[in-house]
């Protein structure tokens, strides 16, 4: 199952109450008269925080999701009630509440993957407003009678790994309310982590979803995981790479979204960064002519430069250290579209941070674009005119291209579109073509293989 897929099964979960159906605790037709947990289901159901389901069942051993058990925690205080769920998307109102209040949410719904060492850790922190570490989170649980554990009161006999049943967090809410009068108003304050529009590499990619919604588009990275690119605002452009649903990389050139990145930041001049660093970090950091490159706890750092204007930082890239490169030559085409779609959005990202008009994605001139850079690829060269002797211009008019002002820029061997576009965003001649406010089309090609790698042609145009 890919990300894509899970996505849709996750916001398909969200969308369900935790049950449809409303019927008698005594009649329900999978729970037996000695079942352990009886009194805490008919406590639920005579509360209102749980339901039947309309086959007669209770479903007492399914899993529940850490949204379902925040909404039934938070209704049984009644912080938050059905009627302040939101009609777009119930578990938002719930989700607030906890992020208001610095809970450990980590909006991972996938049905399975909400354990009880997580629940331990959300209930402490709502009923004290501190942070717990696990084995803290559960001792506590385990002190104040909330809970006996699963197969002995210890921290190893409460079984943090395992699911949490439905009964079982039923079992949790009634204890907590037996226990705990009300749940703490306190905020709890996070530790701080270099963060872009509030995500952290390492988080789940439900609290990406929760925050940035659906990206624009899923695109195919050079790396082991996949960009999920935002660009319905260029001036506010991001991406963030996900692998296996967790966050492994983080990329803008807005400076309004970055956090405690530790002295980095967009706009800032790379000499006063360096000055700031640990000798240790400098001493095994890489310079450029178009990036400068370091790792400093278990991140890797890349700051794209702009060496026209004194080395201010023009983008940051940040990746888990631990990311595996992938060969060119597995790539095909949904790696060629995922470039030419990447360099196009950073030209028109680097033209909103500046306010010069966007351009509009030709199709002729990508397929102009796309041509030139094959042709290079399994010819051998590097020039803007070609084996045949025809310049940029003849190449444009040739698929049917008619303008009154054009050009075209060229790279190769940069390891995907981001570096390629800061290459030539350092380039004069280049920098004056990208931020041309005078073109209004802009297509792009790419090609894998040959000598260099990676060939990248951009021909922009105004008709």
């Amino acid at each position: 199952m890919n990300i894509k897929q899970r996505i849709c099964i996750i916001m398909l979960i969200l969308a369900i109450p935790l049950s449809d159906y409303t019927a008698s605790a005594a009649s329900f037709n999978d729970v037996t008269p000695s079942y352990w947990a009886n009194s805490y289901i008919d406590w639920a159901v005579d509360s209102g925080l749980a339901q039947g389901y309309k086959d007669g069942s209770f479903r007492p051993d399914d899993k529940v999701t850490e949204i379902e058990f925040l909404a039934m925690m938070l209704r049984a205080y009644g912080s938050v009630t059905r009627k302040e769920e939101l009609a777009s998307d119930w578990s938002r109102s719930y989700y607030n509440h906890a992020e208001r209040l610095g809970w450990p949410v980590t909006f991972n719904n996938q049905r399975g993957q909400f354990n009880r060492g997580q629940a331990a850790l959300l209930i402490a922190a709502a009923a004290n407003g501190k942070s717990y570490n696990r084995d803290e989170a559960i001792q506590w649980l385990l002190d104040s009678g909330i809970s006996q554990g699963r197969s002995s009161a210890t921290i190893a006999g409460y079984e943090a790994g395992g699911g949490v049943k439905r009964a079982e967090a039923l079992t949790f809410v009634y204890m907590m309310k037996e226990k705990v009068a009300a749940l703490s108003d306190k905020r709890i304050q996070k530790s701080s982590s270099a963060s872009l529009n509030g995500i952290s590499i390492g988080e789940n990619i439900g609290e990406l979803l929760y925050r940035m919604g659906q990206p624009t588009r899923i695109d195919a990275s050079e790396y082991d995981y996949e960009w999920y690119v935002y660009n319905s605002d260029y001036a506010a452009y991001s991406m963030y790479g996900v692998r296996n649903g967790t966050i492994a990389a983080l990329f803008s050139n807005d400076d309004g979204g970055w956090r405690d990145t530790g002295g980095a930041n967009v706009d800032i001049k790379l000499a006063a960064i360096s000055a700031s660093l640990p000798a240790s970090v400098k001493a095994a950091a890489k310079k450029a002519d178009h990036y400068y490159d370091y790792r400093s706890g278990g991140i890797r750092h890349t700051l794209f430069l702009d060496s026209h204007e004194d080395n201010r930082v023009a983008a940051l890239l940040l990746r888990s250290d631990n990311f595996t490169a992938r060969q060119i030559s597995s790539f095909g085409e949904k790696e060629r579209t995922a470039m030419e779609q990447g360099m196009f959005d950073m030209v028109n990202a680097e033209r909103a941070q500046r306010s010069i008009d966007l351009l509009q994605w030709d199709k002729l001139a990508g397929s102009s674009s796309r041509a030139h850079s094959i042709d290079m690829m399994k010819n051998n060269y590097f020039s803007h005119t070609n084996k045949s002797g025809k310049s940029p211009f003849d190449r444009m008019k040739s698929v049917g291209i008619a303008y009154t002002k054009a050009a075209e820029n060229l790279a190769a061997g940069s390891p995907n579109s981001i570096f390629a576009h800061y290459m030539l965003l350092n380039s004069e001649s280049h920098r004056e073509n990208l931020l041309n406010n005078q073109y209004t089309r802009l297509g792009v090609g790419v090609a894998f293989g040959g000598s260099y790698g990676t060939y990248f042609t951009q021909n922009f145009y105004t008709p």
